[in-house]
């Protein structure tokens, strides 16, 4: 399992990808050029223990689309090397 998470440089402040300083498009290519085939896992710390109900569930949605689109970005980039 790789845990992922994102910063600005400044703190561990567990950002879901994106929301920070972290290259993501080259941490994609990178995955991608190893053909990794293992288990993504945002690392967010308590961003929801401080968030009502509806926040939370608009932050867990968020984090599944994050989630998603880095998956999308990984298979985009194997898919571009086989064509290649």
């Amino acid at each position: 399992v790789l845990h992922l998470h994102d910063n600005k440089k400044s703190a561990d402040s567990h950002l879901l990808p994106m929301l920070g300083d972290i290259n993501w498009m080259a941490f994609a290519k990178a995955l991608a050029d190893i053909d990794f085939k293992g288990v993504l896992s945002l690392e967010t710390g308590e961003a929801g223990a401080f968030m009502d109900e509806k926040t939370t569930a608009c932050y867990e949605q968020l984090a599944y689309q994050t989630a998603r689109q880095l998956r999308d970005m990984i298979s985009d980039f194997k898919e571009q090397e086989k064509d290649a």
